[in-house]
């Protein structure tokens, strides 16, 4: 069949004259001009290149020849192979850009053509590159041309598209990373590879550089720190498209060469030129309009205001023009180009601008490219659904994902008080996104108030569309209403597939959500919503909840599990020491495979540095034997490459990431920044710090820390030295420190000090009429009562001992609250929120002692009440040592400090397997409390009891804590009362019956107004109690006097109503 040539200009890359050493390299790639033809019949393809081209050699280009567009040919055509002979067409190009300073040219042309056949390559060969390190001669750009229908879509496939400067330049020995920006028009993930000289992919510069670069495939990145020779390197690779990024075939492929240019630098390799604001950063994505014009500014800045940027050069799209470069006004080391565009409607729907920044000692920067994107909208939020009062369903009009670039920010604003509520980034795990257009957003609770209306606000960038180059949303404000949950929330059906060849697949979801206002009990459901399912599981989940009144809920969806695609081990990389040669690499191998065809290195095998592809064969779920491929990569890294040490010091690495530097003479210092001085000598002691004198290397003083002094920091001070302590105590300094220190009391006295004495405990007249007390010897609060009847007789005094109950035995705390002795009383402690004599308080009624407690050693710290046989009361904190401390404030080890132990000290003894720990009273009284097992109580535990929990008493799944003879109920999320019977968020009112209307009566003398108590309801069925009042039915009434009766209810939600009514006396009666 006749071809059919339509001769244009779109994209070209670099490439050279056959025939010629001036090549500087290309690009080829192609799409259908129709990708939905009739059935049988094959589309036009249009074919686009970029060649490059030694500018000095004949391939002119200047400013007017880029403006003009001008139609240029430098020889060589486009040819057909493999299967196919007819198309033939000259590589005419429109130049683009152009360098003076690299003295290369680069532009671009197209060509259509009908084929004959539906597979085929499409080939641009010639001779000869520049002299290279590792190659040279022939070149050849190959790309594989496919018209099949795609298994996906239906449709025929386009090839990826690239662009990259024609020559990239490496220091020696400086780490160096290159992106190769990639676009696809029919989203399809790329990778890009090696070219194979197998396939005939790079004629003489196959095999890479000097096998010690590496290149991420999946995200075309190259990464080499050169140590060879300086000079030119080829470099071929292959840009690939795949449906999914598990699939191993490509649909395309296209050639991308190019040179690299290796030097000998004096500079460091962190002093390269960087792009700033407001430059856009690499891989951003810019939406333009036909027929509009576009521009942006590029930006390049220098580290030292000595050195100065010569060239920002650019690889452009047909149509460019940029302004020449100059200083940027105000700034002594940023310089700028302006880069102007107006899209043609006949142009790609996406092109591609990358550009490279050099400075006047030849270093530059890192290439950087932008998307220009044309045709395309925005992201928009349509919609915003609040989903309880802690998520957001924000629904966008397409496709959405979280953006890889920047970082912008979400706010919402209460309308009422027009504060914000709420601020954060797309970025952080607030916000889940399902590459669907749902975003879930969750914000703290109590964030949003039900029946209040919002202002959320999402900054530009925040989202991005799902295409290749992902479309940022522009600056949006979205007003929404929080109106409540009125309907069960389920999840949805669950799909999912097992990775790595695993047989089972843990599947979490959200639990259902009840509507607003319902209580109800599950009676039905899984205990958990994480299930672990093997591979094959078709499950149904049912949840069932029943209220008071037996409404019922059910909740129902499928979860499925789903075999392993594709059971194979991704990209591993061991990142080791540069000189280490290589490394013992593990990875984890599919579960399911055949191990008679598996020839690969197994796991924990030697590899030297560089890339290494392995494969793995398989048996599917259906039986069938299929492959997988992967990479290992073993890639050497050193932190000397971007930290240089000053002062000619010598960078030595530790590890792969810490460094020393060995500095040479007089400095010193993290990167021998500093200049060495006397104080280098360690001259201060015990962490003193030396500082020199100004305009002095040799005179010094020093700064000694807390603790310390003298002309070295060699004297320490004594804590004890000035002690307070009182009464013959001993005083011990607390820890290392040389400010704090406890007393050891001695011969009956307490306090921080030992300031006082205990009474004696007969001095409170302890002992009932009729008998007497008498202190027990060697104690200082322990006593019996003797009967005083000395009768008897023979002469012999018979004394009856009269026992003194224990306190504690009456047990005198409530709420939870545990007793302990004290002289002849008992100390309650209270457990969190309660306090009183008996713990009988709540919060907001006492003071929180224990907010500024010292209770060390993990000890805990309870609020407690004091009561004494004299009536004296007083309120402090105890500290419950942890099991081997105890002292003031149990500060002190029981080993150490054993008079402190209290618990052995009067060998105390629990029963049935209590454990005792000891405590200590602000007030300075040392004690010790049994801590016992379920189901005994007392001082010593040894009183049986039944568990007040034995009866569950907790409702709604809410756990029960007993307190020897109390319980409490510790509520699940979202409920709340004395038994967790409530919902928390439960905003119904109380309702009030019978509220009185106004009263007037008349009458000269004081008189009673009659009138009857409201009738107050609650949904949940308790009493409402009166809480507050200003007046009762009996209450007598002036003349010519008035008043506005007050009575407010507030059920256990907290929520208060009040009737409100007038009674007018008058003593007018005519």
């Amino acid at each position: 069949m006749a071809s059919l040539l339509v001769f244009d200009f779109l994209f070209l890359f670099l490439i050279g004259q056959a025939n010629s050493s001036h090549f500087r390299g290309g690009i080829l790639s192609w799409r259908p001009t129709d990708a939905n033809p009739p059935a049988g019949v094959l589309p036009m393809v249009e074919y686009s290149w970029r060649i490059s081209f030694r500018k000095s050699s004949g391939m002119y280009c200047n400013r007017t020849l880029i403006d003009s567009q001008t139609l240029m040919s430098y020889g060589g055509a486009l040819t057909c192979d493999r299967g196919c002979f007819q198309l033939y067409a000259p590589l005419t190009y429109v130049c683009t850009d152009f360098s003076d300073l690299e003295d290369w040219t680069t532009g671009v042309g197209r060509a259509e053509d009908l084929p004959a056949i539906t597979s085929f390559d499409a080939l641009y060969p010639g001779s000869a590159w520049i002299t290279l390190n590792n190659g040279g001669g022939d070149w050849i750009l190959r790309t594989n041309v496919n018209l099949a229908r795609r298994p996906d879509n239906g449709l025929i496939n386009s090839s990826p598209t690239t662009s990259n400067l024609p020559i990239v330049r490496f220091q020696k020995n400086c780490y160096t990373r290159l992106v190769i920006p990639v676009s696809d028009a029919d989203d399809d993930f790329v990778r890009c590879r090696l070219a194979d000289a197998f396939n005939d992919e790079c004629g003489g510069i196959c095999g890479g550089l000097d096998g010690t670069e590496l290149l991420d495939e999946d995200t075309c990145t190259l990464e080499w720190t050169p140590t060879g020779n300086t000079g030119w390197y080829g470099y071929a690779l292959q840009i690939e498209d795949y449906i999914t990024s598990t699939d191993t075939i490509p649909l395309s492929s296209i050639p991308l060469q190019f040179l690299i240019y290796v030097f000998d630098g004096a500079a460091a390799c962190n002093a390269k030129p960087t792009f700033v604001s407001p430059t856009p950063p690499g891989g951003s994505c810019i939406l333009v309009q036909p027929g509009e014009r576009a521009s942006q500014r590029i930006v390049a800045a220098v580290s030292d205001p000595s050195r100065s940027i010569v060239s920002i050069s650019t690889v452009s799209p047909v149509g460019f023009t940029t302004t020449p470069l100059q200083p940027l006004p105000g700034s002594q080391q940023e310089y700028f180009i302006d880069v102007h565009w107006t899209p043609l409607s006949s142009i790609s729907s996406e092109e591609i601008f990358c550009y490279v920044a050099q400075d006047d000692l030849g270093l530059t920067s890192e290439q950087e490219c932008i998307f220009f994107v044309m045709s395309a909208t925005p992201p928009k939020l349509i919609q915003v659904e609040p989903v309880g009062d802690i998520k957001l369903k924000l629904v966008f009009d397409q496709l959405v994902q979280r953006p890889t670039l920047g970082l912008a920010n979400i706010s919402i604003t209460s309308k009422a008080s027009q504060t914000f509520v709420y601020t954060g980034s797309t970025h952080s795990s607030d916000f889940v996104f399902d590459n669907t257009e749902i975003v879930l957003l969750t914000v703290p609770s109590g964030t949003l108030q039900t029946g209040l209306s919002y202002m959320i606000t999402f900054e530009g960038g925040a989202v991005t569309t799902m295409t290749s180059c992902g479309i940022p949303n522009p600056r949006q404000d979205f007003s929404f209403t929080v109106l409540g949950n009125d309907k069960l929330l389920c999840p949805g059906d669950i799909t999912t597939n097992a990775e790595n060849g695993e047989f089972y697949v843990t599947v979490k979801w959200q639990p259902p959500v009840l509507p607003d206002g319902i209580t109800a009990k599950q009676v039905a459901g899984p205990p958990s919503s994480s299930v672990t399912y093997p591979i094959g599981t078709k499950d149904t989940i049912q949840y069932v909840f029943i209220t008071r009144n037996f409404t019922t809920f059910v909740c129902e969806f499928l979860v499925t599990v789903g075999p392993d695609p594709h059971p194979c081990p991704k990209q591993v990389q061991e990142v080791i020491l540069v000189g280490g040669g290589g490394a013992v690499v593990s990875w984890k191998e599919p579960v399911s495979r055949d191990n008679l065809l598996n020839e690969p290195p197994y796991p924990g095998s030697f590899f030297e540095v560089g890339m290494h592809p392995l494969c793995y064969h398989f048996v599917t779920v259906t039986n069938d034997t299929a492959s997988c491929t992967f990479n290992v990569i073993v890639k050497e890294e050193t932190p000397c490459r971007d930290h240089v040490c000053g002062n000619h010091g010598t960078c030595l690495p530790l590890n792969v990431t810490n460094f020393v530097c060995v500095c040479d003479g007089c400095y010193y210092g993290e990167k021998c920044e500093k200049e060495a001085h006397v104080c280098n000598q360690s001259r201060c002691s015990n962490g003193g710090i030396c500082h020199i004198y100004e305009g002095s290397c040799e005179q010094f003083h020093c700064d000694c820390p807390p603790c310390f002094y003298g002309q070295f920091c060699e004297l320490s001070v004594d804590a004890c030295s000035n002690s307070e302590c009182q009464n013959g105590a001993s005083c011990l300094p607390y820890g290392d420190s040389c400010e704090e220190y406890t007393c050891q009391c001695q011969n009956c006295t307490y306090g921080k000090y030992c300031e006082n004495e205990i009474p004696d405990p007969c001095s409170l007249n302890p002992c009932r009429p009729g008998s007497s007390c008498v202190k027990l010897p060697e104690t200082c609060d322990s006593y019996v009562c003797v009967a005083d009847d000395d009768t008897s007789e023979g002469g012999c005094h018979d004394q009856d001992i009269i026992v003194v109950e224990n306190p504690c035995n009456s047990f005198p705390c409530r709420n939870g609250g545990s007793c302990i002795l004290d002289h002849s009383g008992f100390i309650c402690l209270c457990r969190e929120g309660f306090g009183g004599i008996n713990c009988e308080q709540t919060s907001g009624n006492f003071l929180d002692l224990c907010e500024n407690s010292k209770c060390a050693n993990g000890a805990e710290c309870l609020n407690s009440f004091t009561s004494h046989s004299y009536n004296v009361t007083s309120g402090q904190y105890t500290c419950r040592c942890m099991p081997g401390f105890g002292g003031v404030d149990c500060k002190n080890s029981a080993a150490s400090f054993p008079g402190d132990d209290t618990c052995n000290v009067h060998n105390v003894g629990c029963h049935h397997n209590g454990i005792c720990r000891n405590t200590y009273t602000s007030t300075g009284s040392y004690g010790f409390i049994c801590n016992c097992m379920i189901g005994f109580i007392g001082q010593l535990c040894d009183l049986e009891t039944t568990d007040p929990c034995s009866s569950n008493p907790c409702r709604n799944g809410a756990t029960c804590v007993s307190y020897n003879t109390h319980f409490t109920c510790d509520c699940i999320e979202g409920l709340t009362g004395p038994t967790c019977e409530l919902s928390e968020d439960n905003a119904t009112a109380p309702i009030i019956d019978n509220c009185p209307g106004p009263m007037i009566v008349k009458s000269t003398i004081p008189v009673a107004v009659p009138w009857e108590w409201p009738k107050v309801t609650d949904i949940t069925g308790y009493p409402v109690p009166l809480v507050d009042a200003n007046s009762a039915p009996e209450a007598i009434h002036e003349p010519n006097s008035s008043i506005n009766v007050e009575l407010v209810y507030e059920n256990l939600s907290g929520i208060r109503v009040t009737c409100s009514f007038v009674i007018v006396v008058t003593a007018d009666v005519n």
